[in-house]
């Protein structure tokens, strides 16, 4: 199984929630909004959002932006500024396809398979085409959707992925410390890290699921012959357990107690799919 090729692959940073200990002056504003990209949000196209007031864990820090698509020279500017903080990024993948039936095809079988590590108890949840794996406020998160066009270039066929951090701590641990981290970034590696994506292997995962029912240790595969047709009993009970919970990342969030899950899955490669 592999995704469709896509002709093009764009990583960029979509958004940013930066806090300031000194207001941003009015100039200092209208720069910012000239370096930024307009992206939908609540129904319009916006640049900046500003919430003028203070952090709840650290009062110095008076004021804070929500920063859209911000270019080379806005992350250069943050980064030779003092009293900035980071507190959120959103680094996203876009895959451009030909044509809208590779890219719902991707998309369908994209959600189907992504993986996301130490997803725990997190969920999968849908908002108007969005598939998100946690909600709002969770350190990592995946939002995906292929209803609009590129964010960067506007091409229309274009499946859009999200990897939302929140936090300074969530932020480290995927090396940004601050702006400065953001400037040359490694999209390529990033995403490598991260990416990935498993398919069920049905025979596997029906043989463990009857295994852990009866107590039992087989390690053959279950075939029961009837004439000239064969009818493989795990690989049917898998079919159904996977098909009924709909994606890889709910069979692991389903068994992952009871079974050793990761025995079921089988690795996609994802070369074709990362930045270059």
């Amino acid at each position: 199984m592999t995704i469709p090729h896509p002709i093009a692959v764009h990583a960029y940073i979509d958004g940013m929630r930066v806090w300031f200990k000194r207001p941003l002056a009015p100039d200092e504003i209208a720069w910012l909004g000239q370096q930024c990209r307009a992206v939908p949000r609540d129904e319009q196209y916006i640049k900046l959002r500003r919430h003028p007031w203070p952090m709840r864990f650290n009062r110095s820090y008076v004021e804070r932006y929500n920063i859209f698509q911000p270019t080379d020279e806005v992350l250069r500017w943050l980064a030779n500024r003092d009293g900035v903080h980071l507190s959120y990024a959103e680094i996203s993948l876009d895959w451009i396809f030909d044509d809208e039936v590779d890219k719902d095809y991707a998309d369908r079988l994209f959600r189907s398979i992504i993986v996301k590590k130490h997803h725990g108890n997190q969920g999968i949840s849908f908002d108007k085409g969005t598939r998100y794996t946690a909600a709002r406020g969770a350190p990592n998160q995946i939002a995906t959707y292929a209803d609009l066009p590129c964010r960067i270039t506007g091409e229309e066929y274009c499946l859009h992925i999200d990897w939302r951090i929140s936090g300074s701590e969530a932020l480290r641990r995927a090396g940004i410390h601050s702006a400065n981290d953001l400037i040359n970034f490694d999209y390529r590696e990033f995403w490598r890290k991260r990416l990935i994506l498993r398919e069920i292997n049905y025979s596997a995962l029906g043989r463990m699921l009857w295994n852990r029912g009866k107590q039992q240790k087989r390690r053959t595969e279950w075939v029961k012959t009837c004439g000239p047709i064969k009818y493989h009993v795990d690989r049917r009970r898998g079919y159904i357990a996977a098909t009924a919970l709909g994606s890889t990342q709910a069979v692991i969030d389903r068994f992952r107690k009871e079974i050793n899950v990761n025995r079921c899955l089988i690795p996609i490669d994802v070369e074709h799919l990362l930045p270059r």
